[in-house]
């Protein structure tokens, strides 16, 4: 246990991620023991403390890094998944999963002052950012928080440029109308967690009529266009903040 408390400070100190696996409830006989804890490293393969070895716990590690959850998790075994896992103990036991610094992921399309202000708000929300514009000029890093990640290329071709996953956050900012139906165009057959055009109500009735040419109803009512809480913003800070709490609701 020792080396799992030097393991997590190691992780906080240094702001790196992992998942900490802790044993909460045990019946019968079981490898595992009520209150044990595991630390999961994500970017290596570091891993301290036991939630009670064997096949069991090789399942686990597995599952976590697999499935990479970036909410707390729930994990129980019975009988008959101990007996699937070649092990014999006969108990039940049950384990929670805590994210340690698992950030998810907003991709702003357009770094514009909007966007600018919106990395900032994001990344003390616990967001990673990454911006994507075809502007050398506006991807400056000094206009964003540290650890901030960018991509210059054409809004044309984004899925050559970038993979978008089920879990990332997607916002569609960019410097015209065109550009941005040309992005939505390319995202909204994705896999996303959310996808968000900026713009008025005008607009949005606009390119929801695009869409509608080639996108069926279900996928278009997906998209949140307007995007944010209806707070009667107008500077970027105002913008930003109703995007962000926009995307609280969504993520909690």
């Amino acid at each position: 246990m020792k080396n799992y408390y030097r393991h997590l400070s190691d992780l906080l100190a240094n702001n790196k991620s992992g998942w900490s696996v802790t044993v909460t409830k045990v019946l019968g006989s079981s490898p595992g023991s009520l209150g044990q804890k595991m630390l999961i490293e994500k970017d290596n393969e570091e891993i301290s403390g036991t939630v009670g070895g064997g096949n069991l716990e090789y399942q686990i590690i597995n599952t976590i890094r697999n499935q990479q959850p970036k909410k707390f998790l729930n994990l129980s075994y019975t009988l008959s998944q101990q007996e699937e896992l070649g092990m014999v103990c006969g108990g039940d036991i049950e384990m929670v999963v805590e994210p340690i610094n698992i950030r998810e992921r907003v991709i702003i399309f357009g770094a514009g002052h909007c966007a600018q202000a919106l990395a900032s708000i994001l990344t003390n929300l616990n967001f990673d950012m990454l911006i994507y514009d075809d502007r050398d000029k506006w991807l400056n890093p000094d206009y964003y928080p540290a650890n901030t990640k960018f991509i210059n290329a054409d809004f044309n071709h984004i899925t050559k440029n970038i993979e978008i996953t089920a879990e990332d956050y997607l916002i569609v900012m960019t410097y015209g109308h065109e550009f941005d139906n040309i992005v939505t165009e390319q995202l909204i057959s994705l896999n996303w967690k959310y996808l968000g055009i900026m713009g008025s109500k005008s607009k949005a009735i606009e390119l929801k009529n695009h869409l509608s040419k080639s996108n069926s109803l279900e996928m278009i009512n997906m998209i949140s266009c307007p995007i944010g809480m209806p707070i009667k913003s107008h500077t970027p800070y105002e913008i930003a903040i109703s995007i962000a709490g926009e995307l609280i609701n969504k993520r909690n």
